[in-house]
């Protein structure tokens, strides 16, 4: 069983990097499966349960919310790293919910002083801003990291930096420079004249039928272009009020 995380963004525009995941479990010597889900938690940034499958396979579930900002996103899932490594330490994993529940701290502070929270806060306080397990890229290709500025996406590239080390202008050039292949696609836009060509194009295949589109439009000569729903040629009908025709005029059939 592999990690997982979504694959879509959260509401706040970053995505977890799978990569990056992988990373730090390696770094806290995590061996299961790591499966993340986003919630729409207010209060709660994250959770973490340790789970069985169906197989009979250990795992460890974790929520993170996707409605706080990348940095603060970042170090929760720190968090909830830590209680993934807690876990392995204990077999099997799921007895760790009533190990942590036992080792809670004063009246007043079960929560705040349990050793496993305090464990995974310095953990997280000290691993989350050295490392950026969420991604967030812009326009020019590069990963924002909030506060601590930008780094380059492309796989191999070590240039990152500040945020006014690293400008829109200069973050552009970067990519026209060191990854122009990528850059060319990520700037792969069509201009004005070019939709204009295609669709005269487009419009002159389906005069001549040679593609079949679905639905109809309407042609120069202000025409209702269709498809015959019975040979699938494209005809022509005038437009007016009331239901139009749906067969050719050779394939109508005489009521």
């Amino acid at each position: 069983m592999k990690n997982k995380v979504p694959e879509y963004k959260s509401k706040r525009g970053w995505q977890i990097n799978p990569e990056k995941l992988q990373e730090a479990c390696d770094f806290l010597g995590i061996k299961k499966a790591v499966v993340v889900k986003f919630s729409s938690g207010r209060r709660t940034a994250g959770t973490h349960r340790s789970k069985i499958s169906k197989a009979g396979i250990y795992y460890h579930g974790v929520t993170l919310s996707h409605r706080f900002e990348q940095e603060f996103a970042n170090e929760t899932l720190w968090h909830e790293l830590v209680h993934c490594m807690q876990a392995e330490q204990i077999d099997p994993i799921t007895d760790f919910h009533s190990v942590y529940r036992q080792a809670k701290g004063p009246h007043g502070v079960a929560f705040f002083r349990n050793k496993y929270e305090v464990e995974a806060r310095e953990v997280a306080a000290a691993a989350a801003p050295e490392r950026m397990l969420l991604i967030m890229p812009d326009k020019y290709g590069f990963n924002v990291l909030g506060s601590r500025g930008f780094e380059c996406i492309e796989v191999g590239c070590d240039a990152k930096g500040m945020g006014f080390e690293w400008p829109d202008d200069r973050r552009a050039a970067h990519h026209l420079m060191h990854h122009p292949d990528e850059a060319k696609i990520k700037r792969n836009r069509r201009t004005k004249d070019q939709i204009e060509r295609d669709a005269l194009e487009k419009r002159k295949k389906i005069e001549a039928g040679e593609i079949v589109v679905i639905g109809f439009h309407i042609d120069g000569d202000n025409m209702r272009v269709q498809n015959c729903r019975m040979c699938h040629l494209p005809f022509k009908q005038e437009r007016k009020r009331g239901r139009p025709r749906l067969e050719c005029d050779n394939c109508k059939v005489e009521l």
